[in-house]
C-alpha cells in the first residue's frame, strides 16, 4: 500500500503516520513513522524517520533513514545517511553515506561514509570508503576494509594490520591487544628514519619514490631540492636567492626537517651577517618576485636580523626607483594589513551570506544567523529532513556570497539549466543516480528537482533529482 499525505497528520511541518501499516507499504512523502513495523518489504521515496523498532525482509530508502530502535533486515539499501538509536544487524546491503548505531552485526556491507558505533561485528565482507570508528571493540569471521579503522579497546578480526587500537584496557572475557599502527603511519616514520640517516642523494631518492605514492608531500620534495642546490653554498648569494631560502627553513616541515641538509643550510643562511647582504646587489627580478619579496619580509619579519631585513628593504625601494620614504611607509602599512589578515584568517557577522566551501555541508549556502569569534563558528540554517536547522559551521568552511558570484551562479543556471516538463525522457549525468535514465514524474520549480522512476531492485522507484543532475534525451 502507497501512503502520502492524506494518510497522516501534519505535526510541527512533518507529515506523521501513527495507523497500522501493510506488510508492503510504501511512503511516498518524507513522514514520521510511529511504532514497530515487521513488514516483508518496506520502501521510502523521501526521508524516513521511525519511532520504533523495524524488521523488514528488505529496507529500501531513497533518502536518509533514522530508526529509533531495533533494525534487522535481510537486505538494506539506503541512499544517504543512516541513523539507528539501536542495533543494526544487516546480511546484505548498501549505505550511501554515514551509518551510526549502537551495535552493528552484518554479513556483507558497503557503506561510502563513516561508520560510528559501539561494537561491531563482521562476519563476511565490510567496505567503508571512509572512516571506522567503535568505541570498544570489533569482532567476527570476516574482513573490515577502510580508509582507516580504530577501535576504543580491542579487535579479534583476523587481519588486525591497518587497525588502530586507541586504548589497550583489558575487557573481562577478552584478550589484551597490543597498540597497532596503521600501515600509513608506519610509511611517515620510516621515512623520517630515513631522513635522519640517510646521505643527501640517498634520501633524495627515497623521498622521490614516497611522494609518488603520497602526492600531498609534494611541497616537501619541492623544498628539499632548493636546498640540494644551496647545500655548499659558502659565499652570500643574490638577495632573492636568500630571502626565498630564509622563508624556506622557516616553514613547517613534517619529514625533511629531519635532513642533516636542512639544518645545515637553516644555521649557514641564518649565518649571514650584515656586511655579507651590504655588498651584495638588487639584479634581474620581476614585478610578482618583487611582491613576494615584500610579503617575506613582513610576514616573517621574526626571522631576519633587523639590520639586514633593513638593509634589503631599502634595496628593494630603490630597485623600484621609488621614493623610498613614502613607498616603505605605504607598502608597510599594506604589508601589516595582509599579515594581520593571514592571522585573523576570516571574519563574519550576522546577516552575511554565505556558501560552504569544504566538510559535511559543502556546497549549500545560507545567511549568517549568530557568530562566535572565540570558537571562530558561525550558525546558519540548513533543510534537514525537511525542517529549518541550525548548524555549525568553522570560519575555514565558508566564504562570503558576493552580489558578483550571486548574479555568475544566476546567469549559468540561467544559460545552462534546462526546463522539464512531465512526460520528459531524461538523462542522469551526475550524483547517486549517474548513468541512470527515466521519465519525469512530477516538476518542483521552487526546489528544482524532478521526480523520475528509476531501477531499483529490478523494480521501478520514484527517487528526487535535482535539474543539475540531469539532461534530456
Amino acid at each position: 500500500m502507497r501512503y502520502n499525505e492524506n494518510d497522516g497528520d501534519e505535526i510541527n511541518g512533518k507529515v506523521v503516520i501513527t495507523s497500522d501499516v501493510d506488510e508492503n507499504p510504501i511512503f511516498e512523502i518524507s513522514c514520521v513513522v510511529v511504532g514497530d513495523l515487521d513488514v516483508e518489504t518496506l520502501r521510502a521515496n523521501y526521508d524516513l524517520i521511525v519511532i520504533g523498532a523495524v524488521h523488514a525482509e528488505k529496507l529500501d530508502v531513497a533518502g536518509n533513514f533514522s530508526c529509533h530502535g531495533e533494525c534487522s533486515c535481510e537486505e538494506i539499501a539506503i541512499q544517504g545517511a543512516c541513523f539507528i538509536n539501536g542495533n543494526l544487524n544487516a546480511e546484505s546491503g548498501f549505505i550511501g553515506d554515514s551509518l551510526t548505531a549502537n551495535e552493528i552485526c552484518a554479513e556483507s556491507l558497503e557503506v561510502k561514509g563513516t561508520i560510528l558505533c559501539l561494537n561491531m561485528e563482521c562476519n563476511d565482507e565490510v567496505a567503508c570508503d571512509k572512516n571506522v570508528l567503535i568505541a570498544e571493540g570489533l569482532t567476527g569471521s570476516g574482513s573490515l576494509s577502510s580508509n582507516m579503522i580504530m577501535c576504543g579497546e580491542y579487535s579479534l578480526l583476523d587481519d588486525t594490520s591497518t587497525i588502530l587500537i586507541a586504548d589497550n584496557i583489558e575487557t573481562e572475557g577478552m584478550p589484551k591487544t597490543d597498540k597497532l599502527v596503521d600501515s600509513k603511519d608506519n610509511e611517515i616514520e620510516d621515512i623520517k628514519e630515513k631522513a635522519r640517516t640517510l646521505t643527501t642523494q640517498k634520501f633524495a631518492n627515497e623521498l622521490e619514490r614516497f611522494v609518488d605514492k603520497n602526492e600531498k608531500y609534494r611541497r616537501e620534495y619541492d623544498a628539499f631540492r632548493k636546498l640540494v642546490l644551496v647545500e655548499n653554498i659558502t659565499i652570500f648569494p643574490s638577495i632573492k636567492t636568500y630571502v626565498d631560502i630564509i622563508d624556506t627553513v622557516n616553514k613547517k616541515f613534517q619529514i625533511i626537517a629531519f635532513t642533516k641538509l636542512f639544518g645545515k643550510v637553516k644555521a649557514r643562511f641564518e649565518s649571514f651577517d650584515y656586511e655579507d647582504v651590504n655588498h651584495s646587489k638588487m639584479t634581474g627580478i620581476s614585478q610578482k618576485e618583487f611582491a613576494k619579496m615584500l610579503y617575506v619580509l613582513t610576514y616573517r619579519e621574526q626571522c631576519f636580523n633587523s639590520e639586514i631585513r633593513e638593509l634589503i628593504l631599502d634595496t628593494l625601494y630603490t630597485y623600484a626607483g621609488v621614493d623610498v620614504d613614502a613607498f616603505q611607509k605605504k607598502s608597510h602599512s599594506i604589508a601589516i594589513k595582509e599579515k594581520n589578515e593571514i592571522v585573523d584568517e576570516k571574519s563574519f557577522k550576522v546577516g552575511d551570506e554565505i556558501y560552504v566551501t569544504n566538510g559535511v555541508w559543502k556546497d549549500i549556502s545560507g545567511t549568517v544567523q549568530q557568530v562566535d569569534e572565540n570558537k571562530k563558528a558561525l550558525y546558519i540554517y540548513v533543510d534537514l529532513f525537511g525542517k529549518e536547522t541550525p548548524v555549525e559551521l568553522a570560519f575555514s568552511e565558508c566564504e562570503l556570497y558576493h552580489e558578483s558570484q550571486k548574479k555568475t551562479v544566476k546567469r549559468i543556471q540561467k544559460d545552462n539549466t534546462p526546463l522539464f516538463k512531465i512526460g520528459d525522457e531524461v538523462y542522469v549525468v551526475s550524483g547517486v543516480w549517474k548513468d541512470t535514465a527515466g521519465v519525469v514524474l512530477r516538476v518542483d520549480e521552487n526546489k528544482r528537482v524532478v521526480t523520475v522512476n528509476v531501477d531499483l531492485f529490478g523494480r521501478e522507484t520514484p527517487v528526487d533529482i535535482a535539474f543539475s543532475e540531469i539532461s534530456k534525451l
